[in-house]
C-alpha cells in the first residue's frame, strides 16, 4: 500500500487530493461496502465486524463461513481494483473456542496474518499452512470432493485422520529434497505413497458399480499429494471439524 500511494500517480497528477481521493477508496470499501455484504448476503449474516476500516478489516464468525467469506471479500476487492495485480489482500485465519476473548483472537489472528505476509503478499494462513488465494480456491475444490467421497461412506472418518499422517509425511519428503539430504532416521517419510495405496486399497468401499474404482482413487491422491503436501490439511481438517462430536 505503501509503494502504491509513493509511486501509483504520475508525478504530474501526484496532488494531496488525489492522495486523499485514493485513501477514500479504499476505506470506503472497507467501512461502507464491507458492511452491506455482511449485512445482504445470506451466508455471511452471522459474521461480525469487529473493525473494518482504512485499509484493514477483523470479523469474528462461523469458522466455516469466515472461510467462504475471506475469499468472496479478496475476489470483490481484487474486482474494486480493476484487477490490478499489485492491489492485494492478505489474511490470517484463526480457530478458536467461542469462549476466547477478543484481544486473544486478535492477537492469534494478527500473528497468522504476519505468517502469510512473511511468506510473499496476496495470501492467506490458516491450519498454520500458507497458500496463495488461487490455491486456496483449488483447496476448496478438493474439501468438497473429499466431502463428497465421505458422505457416501466410500471415506471413514479413520481413514481421514490416517490420511492426516501421509499427510505429514509427505510434506517431511518435500522438505527432505529441498534439503537434498537424508538420514537414515529421514527414510520413513518416504513411504507415504505405498502407505497411501495400502490405507485405500484396505478401506475404501465402492458401492456402486461402474463408479470410479478404488484404484482411479489411489492415483488421483497421489497426484493431489505431490501437487499440494501439507497443504491438503486445510480441506482434510475443515472435514475433520465440521464432523467432530462434542462431549
Amino acid at each position: 500500500l505503501g509503494l502504491l500511494f509513493a509511486c501509483g500517480l504520475p508525478e504530474s497528477r501526484f496532488t494531496i487530493s488525489r492522495l486523499h481521493a485514493l485513501s477514500l477508496q479504499f476505506n470506503n470499501f472497507f467501512s461502507i461496502y464491507l458492511p452491506h455484504i455482511l449485512g445482504t448476503v445470506e451466508q455471511f449474516k452471522n459474521i461480525y465486524t469487529i473493525f473494518a476500516g482504512g485499509d484493514d478489516l477483523f470479523v469474528i464468525g462461523p469458522w466455516n463461513r469466515v472461510i467462504e467469506f475471506s475469499l468472496y471479500i479478496r475476489d470483490k476487492f481484487s474486482e474494486y481494483a480493476c484487477k490490478n495485480e499489485e492491489v492485494h489482500i492478505s489474511s490470517g485465519i484463526t480457530f478458536v473456542k467461542s469462549s476466547t476473548p477478543v484481544n486473544v483472537i486478535c492477537e492469534r489472528a494478527e500473528e497468522l496474518l504476519e505468517v502469510a505476509k512473511s511468506e510473499g503478499k496476496d495470501r492467506v494462513c490458516m491450519f498454520n499452512r500458507v497458500v496463495q488465494w488461487k490455491d486456496l480456491r483449488d483447496l476448496l475444490r478438493i474439501r468438497d470432493r473429499i466431502e463428497g467421497l465421505f458422505e457416501s461412506d466410500v471415506f471413514s472418518k479413520s481413514m481421514l485422520y490416517r490420511l492426516n499422517e501421509i499427510l505429514e509425511m509427505a510434506e517431511k519428503e518435500s522438505k527432505l529434497i529441498e534439503d537434498k539430504k537424508i538420514e537414515i532416521k529421514d527414510v520413513y517419510n518416504l513411504k507415504w505413497r505405498p502407505m497411501l495405496s495400502y490405507l485405500f486399497a484396505r478401506n475404501i468401499k465402492i458401492k456402486e458399480e461402474g463408479k470410479e474404482s478404488t484404484e482411479d482413487l489411489i492415483l488421483e491422491f497421489v497426484k493431489l499429494v505431490e501437487k499440494y503436501r501439507g497443504d491438503l490439511i486445510i480441506p482434510l481438517w475443515q472435514i475433520l471439524y465440521a464432523h467432530r462430536r462434542y462431549s
